[in-house]
């Protein structure tokens, strides 16, 4: 009977990879077509699309829904969704076969001696003007395309032979520090997390089971993202333990630093390319006709990558308009408040924002695109969605804004 059982879960197992494959291979054969047909697509329309951008701003008012930007003009939209529904397409049929090649060629796990036990994947030399950066950046793009610019995401890869494991993080508390632990499993999907803990001692432990038997042997990633506040500029990140034993063990530790390390973010928007711009441009279209969309199906386009323990808004934005932010007090005495505003290629162009007053305006976007806001708990805790109601966001014109924002301090941002 054991054995019936176990020939069931490889023939399971077999036919999932042989369907993986399949549908990699696939991907790969439209990919070409279809980013070819959102070039000519986009050349054809391109005088059309800005003389009907001019009528659609013409349209606007000083104050916009910072949701979905006042929506767009229907002789735009219908423009806009065709370049979109390619846009969309294409973005599918390249990540699918970009990442998994990316992620069997670059097995971090099978080189972890040589390592240290925490890589940060977005740093510095993701700016270099090499092909590593080229790959790095459009990776990301792929897998988790709205850029934190708030924190530098360090990974630690951990190959599960048996498939589940009891995992121990050392249980850092700290005034002036806030961290998250979420682990992704092969797919990329969330399928644990942590934060800091009172009601632990040294270690925050975590039970990992995978939900299928052909990811046994797989390497799965565990996200920290620490957010530093207050004075605290430096922290070293947490010890890990694996079915009680510790990953490397005397190694030196890894330091995040806050100025180092997030400020690359700045000069990301400088690497744009053509297809970094093909494979994003359906995100602002959705975000301006989300109203008329499912919920969870822009949520999912949108953040691919989910963060279980933040609360999130975000909308579209159009040039020449601020992010206007109202929020009640108890809101900051709690919570960290952070927001980047990105390009339509979702590169940051205003990064490492954070709100710190009630009320705060942004600087005038200078192109179209969408922004985020991430709302995370001092503590590290996760963050209940009722602080959402207490944060009130609208879209204000240059120009009006100076009325409307009467006392509304700029936040700076971080260099």
């Amino acid at each position: 009977m054991h054995g019936m059982l176990n020939r069931a879960r490889q023939l399971q197992s077999d036919f999932g990879k042989s369907f993986q494959t399949l549908w990699q291979i696939t991907c790969g054969l439209l990919c070409v077509p279809l980013l070819l047909g959102w070039f000519l697509l986009s050349a054809i329309v391109r005088p059309a699309l800005q003389l009907l951008r001019t009528y659609d701003r013409s349209l606007q008012g000083a104050e916009l829904d910072a949701a979905d930007a006042g929506c767009l003009a229907f002789p735009l939209l219908l423009l806009e969704v065709p370049l979109a529904v390619l846009s969309y397409l294409t973005y599918i049929a390249f990540k699918v076969p970009f990442v998994a090649f990316i992620d069997k060629q670059h097995n971090p796990a099978s080189a972890q001696e040589r390592q240290p036990l925490w890589l940060a994947t977005q740093a510095k030399s993701l700016v270099n003007n090499d092909f590593h950066s080229t790959l790095a950046i459009l990776y990301n793009l792929c897998v988790g395309p709205r850029w934190n610019t708030h924190t530098s995401v360090h990974w630690c890869f951990v190959k599960l032979d048996s498939g589940s494991a009891d995992f121990e993080l050392e249980n850092i508390q700290m005034n002036g520090c806030s961290w998250q632990a979420i682990w992704y499993g092969p797919s990329h999907e969330t399928i644990a997390s942590c934060t800091a803990s009172a009601d632990e001692g040294e270690w925050v432990k975590v039970h990992v089971q995978l939900n299928k038997s052909s990811h046994e042997g797989i390497p799965i990633r565990i996200g920290l993202r620490m957010y530093l506040h207050g004075t605290t500029t430096n922290m070293s990140l947490p010890r890990v333990r694996v079915d009680g034993v510790e990953l490397k063990p005397g190694r030196e530790r890894v330091v995040f630093a806050k100025s180092e390390n997030l400020a690359f973010n700045y000069l990301l928007r400088e690497k744009q390319t053509l297809l970094h711009l093909a494979l994003q441009w359906h995100v602002y279209t959705m975000l301006c006709c989300r109203l008329y969309l499912p919920a969870s199906l822009v949520r999912t386009v949108y953040l691919p990558v989910g963060n279980p323990e933040t609360q999130w808004l975000y909308g579209p934005i159009k040039a020449g308009y601020s992010l206007c932010f109202s929020l009640q007090g108890s809101v900051l005495t709690e919570h960290l408040v952070f927001c980047t505003v990105y390009s339509r290629a979702s590169m940051p162009t205003q990064p490492c924002i954070e709100i710190k007053k009630t009320d705060a305006l942004t600087e005038a976007s200078r192109e179209d695109g969408f922004w985020a806001t991430r709302v995370v708990r001092m503590d590290g805790r996760a963050t209940h969605p009722m602080v959402l109601d207490l944060i009130s966001v609208s879209l204000v014109k240059v120009g009006a804004s100076v009325k409307k924002a009467r006392g509304i301090q700029q936040p700076r941002s971080m260099m």
